[in-house]
């Protein structure tokens, strides 16, 4: 056997053989280039659908916030409005009776007004009737006690009946003037009249 043939031989075989690793190599990192290239792809359309999701999530989210708070506000419009209307009712209502109470209480015034009114009315009347007796009684008594003590006329003159009093106080009137033609007992008796 030739040793140099063989050896050439194995070194082919050799070589064959590093070759197809060498080829097997690149095809397998060619493999794994374009199995990274499709897992980068699918990560960046995943992050891209995350993104794209969270975006609309997101607009979701803002416009349901946006709606809640909407409907809170006209939820709460439309209860400070039913708020405000029930107010003006019970201030009204309020207002009402207060007129009416102070329209009664007037008329109630008035009624005692009037009704003190006539009851003083009545005292005063009273008052004065009873104030001009007393004022006779007491002139009747004064011009008594000046007949006693001018003098003048009988102890029965003082007791005659009115229907003689015009005549007994003529008489009585000249008996009680002095030298100047002076009546004291006129004069006193006026006096007490003017103060009474």
């Amino acid at each position: 056997m030739n040793f140099g043939n063989l050896t050439k031989s194995v070194g082919n075989s050799v070589m064959g053989a590093l070759d197809d690793v060498d080829k097997k190599a690149d095809e397998t990192s060619e493999s794994l280039h374009e199995t990274g290239k499709t897992i980068d792809q699918a990560a960046t359309d995943n992050a891209n659908a995350i993104d794209q999701t969270s975006k609309d999530a997101g607009t979701a989210l803002d416009k349901t916030a946006k709606d809640t708070v909407s409907t809170i506000d006209q939820n709460a419009n439309a209860a400070m409005s039913g708020i405000d209307h029930r107010a003006k009712e019970a201030s009204s209502d309020i207002g009402e009776k207060a007129k009416a109470s102070g329209e009664a209480v007037q008329e109630e015034a008035s009624g005692q007004s009037s009704f003190l009114d006539n009851t003083f009315g009545q005292i005063s009347d009273g008052a004065k009737e009873k104030v001009g007796e007393i004022v006779e009684e007491v002139k009747e008594k004064a011009s008594g006690a000046l007949q006693s003590f001018t003098g003048s006329g009988d102890k029965n003159t003082s007791e005659t009946k009115p229907d003689t009093k015009t005549t007994t106080d003529a008489t009585e009137s000249s008996d009680t003037k002095d030298k100047d033609g002076f009546d004291i007992k006129e004069t006193i008796s006026s006096g007490i009249s003017s103060f009474f």
